[in-house]
């Protein structure tokens, strides 16, 4: 879990700096709210798995799709506080995610 968290913490903070976010408070906000989001996250699916025997991060799941769309408006919300908000801020943290994701994929 811990390795999944710090691969998804560099992934989405360098896609924030490479989006031209580089102010210190953007980037500790990105790599905060992406630590507090994957944990999260991977804890409700651990305890989704161990508790109820659901597997909600199969791919072929669609809870999974569900459950990353809920992470990507709370970073938004989030971000909104460190970042001027519009379209640019959301599609950058969708980018953001979908990597990250795609990448925990290959990963793990």
């Amino acid at each position: 879990m811990l390795l999944a968290c710090l691969l998804t913490v560099a992934i989405e903070t360098a896609v924030f700096f490479l989006a031209g976010y580089r102010e210190p408070r953007q980037l500790q906000t990105a790599a905060l709210v992406n630590a507090i989001s994957n944990l999260s996250l991977n804890v409700l699916l651990a305890l989704a798995w161990s508790c109820f025997r659901l597997r909600l991060a199969d791919p072929r799941a669609p809870a999974i799709y569900l459950l990353e769309a809920g992470v990507v408006l709370f970073e938004y919300l989030i971000y909104t506080k460190a970042c001027r908000p519009g379209a640019r801020l959301f599609f950058v943290c969708l980018l953001a995610n979908l990597l990250s994701y795609l990448a925990g994929r290959l990963v793990f």
